[in-house]
């Protein structure tokens, strides 16, 4: 986390943004991640670079198949799901462009429009989709249509390795999102300055009260902010209410959309999940007509039950995000019902 005076600033920019919102996303306690490739079920995969720059292009992973056939999945940094398969004498002649038809078992996922490289290799792209990539996190076979054809490719494990995908694409998108986004690598500042601490800086103090006040609006009972050393990195202000912590995060506008925000957040989640893990999401407004999104996620795992919920709201320049986890459903999602009624008041 940052020093007191930005994040004096930026709690500003939050009050100014007005429709700007932020929303509650949980992260596990034992958030440690590891940057760079990841092996995952069988899959393996990271962030690629391309271009003249070798700038961040694309998140991928690949899975080979035993006669040799690979498949490549990879997300943009707007979310977009590519499809490439190099299966030799499976498709037709070089550098063909033709349409295909997509379905994950049973489901149909629509005509797109697929090329053939010279070598060889299929490409398809999706734009990006929620509901599309929560099929992809449960489907056993991805199936392409061709002509007459249907070819099936299975997904062993892909539960598994596509939330490691998801999670490579939020720290690839990490800098876009700014110093309080909820994939902001810890700092040095992070293990000494408290939430709301000390600072000379002008809007300092005030920032802290405007949190603390909108926390006893929520109607939070016994809330406490935390120190930074206790609160997730990169968030503006933690706390605790007993029951479920929450942390405010300021993510800038434009970097994200919100439903790939929402799906960043929770297969951060999941990456960490060491057992059943269950989610969803909804688009919905705040205060009537600001454009929001709420998602909520369980993990049970062997040492017992953690439950996440996630909002997010769009501004003009920030889209804000609060963090609540606990180990009831009840406690966490009443916590952030109630911190995202107390928003809509002040927006209203």
């Amino acid at each position: 986390m940052m020093g007191a005076g930005k994040r004096g600033r930026a709690l500003g920019r939050l009050r100014l943004a007005g429709a700007a919102a932020a929303l509650a996303i949980l992260v596990a306690a034992d958030a440690a991640t590891q940057e760079g490739g990841f092996e995952a079920a069988g899959w393996s995969g990271g962030p690629e670079r391309g271009g003249e720059t070798g700038a961040f292009a694309h998140c991928a992973m690949r899975l080979v198949y035993g006669g040799g056939e690979t498949l490549r999945l990879s997300l943009s940094p707007e979310g977009d799901l590519g499809i490439d398969l190099a299966a030799s004498n499976r498709w037709p002649a070089d550098g063909a462009i033709f349409g295909v038809a997509i379905a994950l078992d049973d489901t149909d996922l629509g005509d797109h429009v697929a090329e053939l490289s010279d070598g060889g290799e299929l490409s398809i792209r999706l734009p990006f989709s929620t509901s599309a990539i929560d099929r992809l996190g449960l489907a056993n076979l991805l199936r392409i249509r061709l002509a007459q054809k249907t070819m099936n490719f299975p997904l062993p494990g892909i539960d598994r390795a596509l939330p490691r995908l998801l999670q490579c694409l939020g720290r690839a998108l990490a800098p876009r999102m700014g110093p309080y986004g909820p994939f902001a690598a810890p700092t040095a500042e992070d293990a000494g300055v408290a939430s709301g601490g000390a600072g000379d800086e002008e809007g300092t103090s005030s920032g802290k009260e405007a949190v603390v006040a909108l926390l006893a609006d929520a109607g939070l009972g016994e809330f406490a902010l935390l120190p930074d050393g206790a609160a997730p990195p990169g968030a503006l202000y933690a706390w605790s209410d007993g029951d479920t912590v929450g942390a405010l995060f300021v993510v800038e506008a434009g970097s994200v959309s919100l439903d790939l925000l929402t799906a960043l957040v929770l297969s951060d989640v999941a990456a960490h999940c060491r057992g059943d893990f269950l989610h969803g999401s909804l688009d919905t407004t705040l205060a009537g007509d600001i454009p929001a999104r709420r998602g909520m996620a369980s993990c049970w795992a062997p040492g017992g039950a953690r439950f996440l919920t996630t909002s997010a709201w769009r501004g003009s320049e920030t889209m804000p995000l609060v963090i609540h986890r606990g180990r009831t459903a009840r406690a966490v999602t009443d916590s952030d019902g109630k911190l995202l009624d107390a928003f809509a008041a002040r927006l209203r």
